[in-house]
């Protein structure tokens, strides 16, 4: 087979940089400042460009040329038959793919909270499934891979994200993650109709401003189940309680501002 070093100039380099790149991937250290407003991380818009470019037309003969060689080469040495008849492109893209996937994981566990870590995860691997979703990289890759891979992990996120931060409003008027309406004493349920007006504010003075979902597409779908969730929960208790809060409807928060309120977060 044809050796790396029989190879021309230019494509030696091109294997060569796309190596370097998957090694700078992997052992790029990840600082909880680079995380803390989860923020897609650099290096995942960086990369998931860069693999997009390579699979285009203009350069996918090429990377596979220079790849293959360097593989038959390390074939030499040694044969491990792994990868099967997959193009060498198809198999350093998937690989570069995980070592994105590994790098989003870790800047993970550097956040500086919890709903940041989500927030980080959703942001990322929606990027990477979106940025991707169409073109020559996922046709590539499979798309039914970037689907199962990286659009479910981003659903995955976006759910612990909700749990996180909107399930505890749901549990305190309704005593469940469900939503499902309970009567609560008098006493109690003036108490959680005044807690869940001021956690739902702290909520929208804080989450909006800490918090950034860039994509239009992600946080249109987020808003309306979250504000779904609040407001059936809160429609719920104001109703299982009438009795008990009869007296205070001016304190109560008003139904119909709900997800407005709610809205202002995604806005």
């Amino acid at each position: 087979g044809e050796d790396l070093l029989d190879m021309e100039p230019h494509e030696r380099a091109a294997a060569g940089v796309f190596f370097e790149f998957g090694l700078r991937i992997e052992t790029l250290y990840v600082t909880g400042a680079d995380a803390g407003a989860g923020h897609v991380p650099k290096i995942v818009r960086y990369a998931v460009n860069y693999l997009k470019c390579l699979a285009s037309d203009d350069y996918r003969a090429l990377m596979d040329t220079a790849l293959r060689a360097d593989l038959e080469r390390g074939d030499e040495e040694e044969n491990t038959g792994e990868g099967g008849n997959r193009a060498p492109l198809v198999e350093a893209a998937a690989s570069v793919l995980e070592a994105l996937h590994r790098h989003v994981e870790a800047a993970r566990r550097v956040c500086p909270d919890t709903v940041a870590s989500h927030v980080l995860a959703m942001n990322a691997y929606w990027y990477i499934y979106m940025r991707s979703r169409g073109s020559e990289l996922a046709k590539l890759v499979g798309e039914d891979t970037m689907r199962r891979r990286y659009k479910a992990a981003a659903e995955a996120a976006a759910w612990e994200y909700q749990d996180a931060v909107w399930t505890p409003l749901v549990r305190l008027v309704s005593g469940s993650s469900s939503g499902a309406p309970k009567t609560w004493p008098p006493d109690d349920a003036r108490e959680k109709a005044v807690a869940f007006a001021d956690k739902l504010e702290e909520r929208v003075r804080r989450h909006g401003a800490e918090y950034k979902i860039p994509d239009g597409d992600l946080r249109g779908q987020i808003k309306v189940a979250v504000a779904k969730a609040v407001r059936g929960a809160y429609a719920g208790f104001l109703k299982a309680n009438d009795k008990a809060l009869a007296g205070g409807r001016k304190q109560l928060l008003p139904l119909d501002i709900i997800e407005g309120m709610v809205g202002r977060v995604f806005d």
